[in-house]
């Protein structure tokens, strides 16, 4: 039904090139909602020797600033913040943003989701142990998992969910024992097991009443394991069970040494072959396919005083999210179509059609050269996001690649259509890694507006990557309008203790300098493109319009992110933001065209927020955040409270309840407003692939009147404030394929 209904109301109605209609046929698939403001692009996961790297690329520049639980868990919450003027994610009753996996045994992730709080949240359908950091570039997130069993990196190590701990030397009651450990801990990194067998057996028989030897024969078990010498491994992981026959850690020796004892033991019988007959794969050849769909219905209604109740949405949500995956032993195949179709079922508002992805992307291994072609999204090398076109990559030298991108802009993923008027080509090319830390990239890149330039740019990255430490720096610079357009840096340090702290500047031209920012403001004059501008304007007075209609933004912000125990967490942020005034344009001349304007800045304004994660509290997996917040501008000051808690009722029922308050102080007339928000989220996957949402909450706000709100409405309604309350509900179903 969904699929017939995606036929009939969308593809026939766009005005689509062959291409693309090519491209949404090979596909066969629809729709993944988003709002214009989408966080999530796409997932991919690459394998490594004992873990593997989930990178999670992004639509918006975010950097993370914490994440919770801590080692692992079959639910990763990962916090994040903008890097630009606005801090934080816009909180809306709408459908959760979510990508869909294939999960495999090394990485059991089978979703990633954006709750409503503005955390990236990662389903994995078993316990993993994991890290997780910045990605290259503020556009990714990367999330190491590790594989059952497996021996993690140099700062962490973890093992079918042992995390071999590093130990403080000075200060410790016994560094002898401390420094024992440590050295230990780097055998076992080195896979110098013989060496680790040594230096754990000395601390388990030298100090056998000290606070290290606990955590030493559970090591020394897994060492030997390590090394081969399983019976000396069981021998090891007996005693420990038999010394500290409860708690965690010991039911993770139970189960290591329950997995020696099954892999040692022969069936008792053969197995019977089963009824379905084998899939019959041609040898290096492997198709994959992989998605969700989804049907919500989202109401919201409000009333205000005693005024009658207004619907404000009535939607029934369709959405689908496809991948198709196609591999050879030379060629890789990836087809991709996202997009939805809101029916407004009793509000006057249209029907919304929006398509965020349709791209076919062709890789050739043997000489790593790709070729991606359909709507896609980029977010580095000049280009500015949502496009149809293509982009082909090919190496040039050692550690140098170039990418050859051109293209339409698409302003919003409700142009279902192509649109020819803009266009758009550049070069960039890829520089690294080297050292092991530093990548760059540069980029030359040029767009046109009907007859007229609208950008040409040139800039680059630089990027440095090392495990406790990072930094990221963006400039883009227009040579056709001489300005700065985006400089952009951010960094993080991460204390041995992990205690990490953020700092990032953000100074942009907003919205981007093109010469398209000459026709805003413009539409009462019949101005809808740059060509009708030069009826009346020089390039040179269209250019300097286009600078008068483009403010300056500036952001500089500071966070700190530390574990207070083991289960919870603090976290900070200081932010200043300044948006500036645009100029008035005062061309003379005979109609109202030639004078726009000008518009007022924001002001310095300052924002500070706090709030503390605890998880595992009552029982594993629960996740609990109380958060607090305060805004000062200089139109008003706002105190925000938060409280968001995860509670796994059994495996497959979990309840989100939520709660916000807002209390705003407006400074330009005396008033105050009272906001009060409660929620609550419900999930239950009834069956393996299908999952019942449903979330609902409500609104109430009082709004003290101004004098003058207050004499006018004296004889009518003698209240001193206005009242406003509401509900919304949001539910339906997801089911993943």
């Amino acid at each position: 039904m969904l699929l017939n209904l995606f036929m009939r109301r969308i593809i026939k109605p766009c005005n689509l090139s062959g291409l693309s209609i090519f491209i949404y046929l090979m596909l066969l698939v629809a729709f993944n909602a988003r709002a214009e403001d989408r966080i999530l692009e796409s997932i991919h996961v690459a394998p490594g020797q004992g873990y593997s790297i989930v990178d999670i690329e992004l639509n918006q520049q975010l950097t993370v600033s914490s994440y919770a639980p801590l080692k692992g868990g079959d639910q990763l919450r990962i916090k994040v913040k903008r890097t630009g003027s606005a801090a934080q994610i816009t909180e809306q009753p709408t459908n959760y943003e979510t990508l869909s996996w294939s999960p495999t045994p090394e990485v059991p992730l089978f979703e990633v989701t954006v709750d409503l709080d503005g955390a990236i949240v990662l389903g994995f359908k078993k316990y993993v142990t994991y890290e997780v950091r910045g990605g290259s570039n503020a556009f990714h997130i990367f999330v190491k998992v590790f594989h059952a069993g497996a021996v993690g990196g140099k700062a962490r190590q973890a093992a079918g969910g042992v995390v071999i701990k590093q130990y403080q030397v000075k200060g410790a009651v016994n560094p002898k024992f401390a420094t024992a450990m440590n050295d230990a801990r780097e055998a076992m990194l080195d896979k110098d097991y013989s060496r680790a067998v040594q230096l754990y057996t000395k601390v388990v028989l030298d100090g056998p009443k000290s606070m290290y030897a606990k955590a030493a024969l559970e090591y020394l078990g897994l060492a030997r394991e390590r090394k081969g010498q399983l019976a000396h491994a069981r021998v090891a992981y007996k005693k420990y069970i038999k010394l500290y026959p409860e708690g965690k850690d010991t039911e993770r020796v139970k189960q290591r040494l329950a997995g020696l004892l099954t892999a040692r033991a022969a069936p008792r019988e053969k197995l019977r072959k089963g009824k379905r007959k084998p899939h019959k794969e041609t040898p290096g050849f492997q198709w994959d396919t992989f998605g969700s769909v989804s049907q919500f219905y989202n109401r919201d209604e409000s009333k205000r005083n005693k005024d009658d109740a207004r619907l404000n949405r009535s939607t029934l949500q369709n959405n689908m999210d496809v991948t198709s995956r196609i591999k050879t032993k030379d060629v890789d195949v990836t087809a991709r179509f996202s997009g939805s179709y809101d029916v407004n079922l009793e509000v006057s508002d249209p029907d919304e059609k929006r398509i965020s992805s349709s791209y076919i992307d062709v890789r050739y291994k043997p000489l790593d050269v790709g070729l991606r072609v359909g709507r896609q999204s980029r977010s580095t090398g000049g280009v500015l996001g949502r496009f149809d076109g293509l982009l082909f990559s090919f190496p040039a030298a050692q550690d140098v690649k170039l990418n050859i991108v051109a293209g339409y802009p698409v302003e919003s993923s409700k142009n279902t259509f192509l649109d020819k008027t803009r266009y758009f080509y550049g070069i960039s090319a890829d520089l690294g890694t080297y050292l092991n830390a530093w990548d760059f990239n540069m980029f030359y890149i040029e767009e046109r507006d009907h007859s007229l330039l609208n950008r040409r740019a040139v800039g680059g990255e630089a990027r440095f990557f090392k495990r406790n430490y990072s930094f990221f720096t963006f400039l883009d610079y227009d040579i056709h309008h001489d300005e700065l357009n985006t400089l952009l840096f951010t960094g993080q340090y991460v204390f041995p203790d992990r205690t990490t702290f953020n700092v990032s500047y953000d100074h942009r031209l907003s919205p981007i300098l093109t010469t398209r920012n000459a026709i805003q403001s413009q539409g009462s004059n019949n101005i809808n493109s740059v060509d009708d501008l030069l009826a009346f304007f020089s390039e040179d007075e269209i250019k300097k319009l286009a600078r008068d209609r483009t403010a300056t933004s500036d952001t500089l912000s500071f966070g700190v992110s530390r574990p207070l125990t083991e289960k919870f967490q603090f976290n900070a942020d200081v932010r200043w933001s300044n948006f500036s005034r645009t100029d008035a344009s005062t061309f003379s001349g005979s109609r109202s065209v030639f004078n726009v304007q000008s518009s007022d800045g924001s002001g310095d304004e300052y924002a500070y927020s706090a709030d503390i994660t605890g998880s595992s509290l009552l029982t594993s997996g629960d996740l609990y955040v109380f958060g607090f917040r305060f805004n000062d501008s200089d139109t008003s000051n706002i105190t925000t409270f938060t409280l968001n808690a995860r509670y796994p009722i059994t495996r497959n029922l979990r309840i989100n309840p939520k709660f916000r308050f807002d209390l705003r102080d407006n400074k330009d007339n005396g008033t105050t407003r009272w906001t009060y928000r409660p929620s609550v989220r419900i999930t239950y996957r009834i069956l393996k692939a299908l999952q019942l949402e449903l979330e609902t909450g409500g609104e109430w706000e009082k709004q003290e009147r101004t004098v003058q709100e207050r004499q006018a409405a004296a004889t009518t309604d003698p209240n001193d404030s206005d009242h406003t309350k509401g509900y919304f509900v949001i539910v339906g179903y997801r089911f993943d394929f």
